[in-house]
């Protein structure tokens, strides 16, 4: 199953902890390459079920139990050399820096050790701003150049340019050490010489999306999970921005789950059929006034994010919706007519982002539901030298 290819083949796991579960999808690839094909071999599920409240502890508790879950049901001939962590909201705080600086002699060019230094500036604001915000020590995993504008312009390598002023912009994404040593302590004990990167699910999502366009286009994600929604912002081919929302699809089952005579798994059933649309019209007649109010309050929050976004950034006519939440959120919350207030004349473009749109970017996968987009995002940014 894991061999019969000859040659250079690269074996690797990617890990989706998200808020709904934890998946995992063991792949390889031949080469590291931009236009690799990564060939999924087997996706692991573990959904989390919860009749409570999650908060940070529980949930981090439940990701390192079904992390052990998911090393146990994997074969023991299948010996990864890379692990892929993809974190959600709480597991990581990222933001995008601006530095802009005025050199003493414009005609002087530009060296690497110079840019080194602002990027080092950089970092340094970004350490302080999050220990404000963290309690514990912060580990950067990944630091991404976005932007940069020499004297107004904007290029793409600095070094060896002159100019007066340059402008960059960073995006920095970071956990705490504990959290990092949890999840790397049980990973190398099961895989003793594998090396294990971090990747914010939001930025793999994004990458993803990218690989899929001709252009470097702008579009929305809103990724639905089971506790959280976030919304990327993308320009111009950068991520720009990422807002959490604390709503999900799990708050959605806990409400139904909450009325006289329910358990948390009869309302797990209520909200999938409704999703599907397969309730019977007398259940879905009695349960319509608690949806539509949850929706309600729903938009409304994303609403007030997406009009911060317009107040920096032209909001992009293309959305996307993804996560393990995205049916029961998208028509029935969203039409392209609530958009267009925020788009100042355009036509929105509003669909789902699931595995099939990102299917020609694989040599053969195994990927079944839109729960599953995010660590297919995963999987092509494990095997692509993209950042």
């Amino acid at each position: 199953m894991f061999f019969g290819k000859k040659g250079r083949v690269i074996k690797s796991i990617a890990f989706d902890c998200g808020t709904s579960g934890v998946r995992a999808a063991l792949f390889s690839y031949d080469k590291k390459d931009v236009l690799t094909k990564p060939e999924v071999l087997d996706v692991i599920r573990v959904p989390f079920s919860s009749a409570t409240q999650i908060d940070a502890h529980y949930l981090r508790r439940k990701t390192k139990e079904s992390i052990r879950h998911i090393l146990k049901a994997i074969p023991a001939l299948f010996q990864p050399e890379e692990v892929i962590m993809g974190l959600t909201t709480p597991y990581y705080v990222a933001k995008t820096i601006k530095i802009a600086k005025q050199r003493a002699d414009e005609r002087s060019l530009i060296t690497g050790e110079e840019f080194s230094q602002i990027q080092l500036e950089a970092q340094r604001t970004f350490e302080e701003e999050m220990q404000k915000r963290m309690s514990g020590d912060i580990l950067i995993f990944a630091t991404l150049l976005q932007k940069i504008f020499i004297n107004g312009y904007r290029i793409e390598h600095p070094v060896g340019n002159a100019g007066k002023i340059i402008e960059t912009s960073f995006r920095f994404e970071a956990t705490t050490k504990e959290i990092h040593e949890d999840f790397t302590n049980i990973l190398a004990h099961h895989f003793h010489n594998a090396s294990i990167r971090f990747f914010s699910i939001a930025l793999a999502n994004v990458y993803a999306l990218r690989a899929t366009q001709e252009e470097d286009q702008g579009f929305l994600l809103i990724d639905v999970g089971g506790e959280i929604t976030e919304v990327s912002l993308v320009s111009e081919g950068v991520l720009e921005q990422v807002t959490s929302l604390p709503l999900g699809h799990s708050m959605l089952v806990r409400e139904v789950a909450g009325l006289p005579g329910l358990s948390f798994p009869d309302a797990m059933f209520i909200v999938n059929r409704y999703t599907e649309k397969t309730l019977e019209s007398e259940k879905q007649k009695k349960f319509m006034p608690l949806f539509a109010e949850f929706q309600s309050s729903w938009r409304k929050k994303l609403l007030a994010i997406l009009a911060v976004y317009a107040q920096q950034y032209e909001i992009p006519a293309h959305i996307y919706f993804s996560g393990c939440g995205v049916l029961p959120f998208h028509k029935d919350i969203f039409s392209e007519d609530v958009f267009r207030s925020l788009l100042y004349g355009k036509n929105p473009v509003v669909e789902i982002a699931t595995v099939e749109t990102l299917s020609r970017q694989f040599g053969k996968q195994s990927f079944e539901t839109p729960m599953d987009f995010g660590v297919a995002s995963l999987a092509l940014l494990g095997a692509r030298t993209v950042v």
